[in-house]
């Protein structure tokens, strides 16, 4: 097994960090619409719900253009771990690959942090009717269950575009990897989630961390996982 900070995959993501940042630039323009109305528009100067509709029209406009742009980032880690020749020009060219299996992928991970967020808000609230037992224990499996799909997410990518697997025979053996190998995949999802802080925190960072660099990350650690299934 690859260690998860392997040298080998640093120095992968320094070689082609020009297309890396074309695809998380890419990724962006789907939120980039979100992020200007909560951050110019002004809640008291809107009419009543104006702010709050258009917050949820811009959050569904990016969940449906986010899996589209994301097969830009998919197609160019793909080339990138084959050693093939890989621009960011490739980057463009994934644009849409696998959009209807990723765009419901998205739409399953959102509804289940939509869950998640409920449980924990009927925690929080103290005027909440739901006995305290059954909202913490709503709680503790719903954001377990976000966790287990977001481990599934550094696998399934690859499934999707590399073996050109259904949807449901990705998400099953995303799964299988994750059941079998728990410590480990959590383990590599921190991993990731801290290295995407750490890029956030920078300015081209945020690009990257957010748009591509997970993704690469997803496509690296397949290598071995192959290797295991077989």
């Amino acid at each position: 097994m690859r260690s998860l900070a392997s040298s080998d995959f640093f120095r992968i993501l320094y070689t082609h960090l020009g297309g890396l940042i074309t695809a998380g630039v890419l990724r962006s323009l789907a939120w980039l619409p979100l992020v200007f109305w909560i951050t110019w528009a002004s809640p008291e100067g809107s009419v009543a719900g104006s702010y709050g509709l258009g917050a949820l029209g811009f959050l569904a406009l990016a969940l449906f253009g986010d899996p589209f742009l994301a097969g830009g980032a998919m197609g160019l880690s793909l080339r990138i771990i084959r050693r093939e020749a890989a621009s960011p020009r490739d980057a463009l060219a994934g644009l849409g690959s696998r959009y209807p299996a990723l765009l419901a992928w998205t739409w399953i991970q959102s509804l289940f942090a939509l869950i998640a967020l409920y449980n924990l808000l009927q925690v929080l609230s103290p005027e909440s009717k739901v006995p305290e037992f059954l909202a913490l224990l709503a709680t503790a499996l719903s954001l377990w269950a976000l966790m287990v799909l977001r481990a599934m997410n550094i696998h399934l990518p690859r499934f999707l575009l590399e073996h050109e697997l259904h949807l449901k025979q990705g998400l099953i053996q995303s799964f299988l990897i994750v059941l079998s190998h728990p410590m480990r995949s959590f383990g590599q999802l921190v991993f990731r989630l801290g290295w995407v802080l750490l890029l956030m925190l920078s300015g081209v960072g945020v690009l990257l961390g957010l748009g591509s660099f997970g993704v690469l990350h997803g496509f690296f650690l397949g290598m071995d996982a192959d290797k295991e299934i077989e």
